[in-house]
């Protein structure tokens, strides 16, 4: 593995490589028990996920180092036994506490490691589900039969693949390679069904945009069609047909303006229903209110856009028919029915 690794260093363009046993999204996990030292009553379900890594593993994932160290190439075989542990870990079993320095044991990895440093957490199972409680270990330390390698490059990823399986052909020409896939696709993959639901949402809400909008068109249009012996009424008296189409758009204004109201406080309403069923499937951020796909409850601009789609379409389904009314013969309009 070591060998294949280096290889894969050694390629133009790679920037960092490593090695991980569980590789986020990959729909590959690690599940173990596992005990603290010290402890008289451990918890009966205490898992957390975990995984072996080398020790560019947190730089090339652009994991960040919150507290105490990541693992060195010194974490070998012959030496002290170490963990490495999320922030979400750290945060569940050790809350207003430093669990640098602490021991752990987990399971089917034989001797007691000493947690030596925190890391930011890893969204494992996608964005819709909160990081997990997880510890990472030296490779070195805890060798495992499949591995996963990582690799940050300035090329093009899909562009480095080939170069990849070679490279770790190269140190081994009978090892298998299941796949390679770059994280913009795994991350694809874990959305698949909440983007497929987005595009059904865009079109129902196009349709219903649609439908509203003619609705309005129709419905104005007619009511102000109505009003031609009425406006045929008002030139006659001398009535301008500027004062006519003034008189007409008032009035719409306020019809506007008050549907516009009624459904404004509608919306949010049942924005803030829609926020607390999201919260309780875990989706929203409590300190800021955006769940955490980045869609706040309230978006102004959604709620601006729209209503100056719907206002565009009622003036102008009140000015077409007041415009074709204040043109016909003041004769013709009084014999209107």
């Amino acid at each position: 593995m070591n060998r294949a690794l280096a290889e894969t260093q050694a390629l133009p363009g790679v920037e960092s490589a490593a090695s991980v046993t569980f590789l986020p999204l990959s729909g590959w996990y690690g599940i173990r028990d596992f005990t603290v030292e010290g402890r008289s009553v451990q918890d009966p379900s205490q898992q957390v996920l975990w995984s072996a890594v080398t020790p560019d593993y947190f730089r090339t994932m652009s994991i960040p180092l919150i507290k105490g160290r990541v693992f060195s190439a010194s974490d070998r075989q012959a030496t002290a036994n170490v963990a490495v542990i999320s922030d979400a870990m750290a945060r569940r079993f050790w809350p207003n506490q430093n669990p640098i320095g602490q021991h752990i044991t987990l399971q089917y990895i034989p001797g007691a490691r000493e947690i030596v440093g925190v890391v930011g957490s890893v969204r494992q199972f996608g964005q819709g589900v909160e990081p997990q409680a997880e510890v990472y270990v030296p490779y070195d330390q805890a060798p495992q039969p499949l591995v996963a390698f990582t690799v940050r490059t300035e090329l093009d990823p899909a562009a480095l693949a080939n170069q990849a399986r070679r490279a770790v052909w190269a140190a081994d020409k009978d090892q298998a390679v299941s796949f390679v896939v770059t994280m913009d696709e795994l991350v694809g993959e874990t959305v698949a069904p909440e983007r497929v639901t987005a595009f059904l949402f865009v079109i129902f809400a196009g349709l219903a945009l649609t439908l509203a909008t003619v609705g309005i068109y129709g419905v104005i249009s007619y009511t102000v069609g109505q009003r031609t012996h009425e406006i045929g009424v008002r030139v006659s008296l001398g009535a301008t047909a500027g004062s006519v189409l003034n008189l007409i758009l008032k009035e719409a204004i306020v019809l506007i303006a008050t549907g516009m109201a009624i459904g404004l406080a509608l919306g949010v309403g049942l924005s803030r229903l829609l926020s607390s069923m999201l919260a309780s499937v875990h989706t929203l951020d409590p300190s800021t209110g955006v769940n955490l796909y980045g869609v706040a409850p309230l978006d102004p601009l959604t709620y601006a856009l729209v209503s100056a789609v719907l206002a565009s379409v009622a003036l102008t389904a009140s000015y077409i028919p007041a415009r074709r009314a204040t043109k016909v013969d003041p004769m013709v309009a009084l014999r209107y029915e």
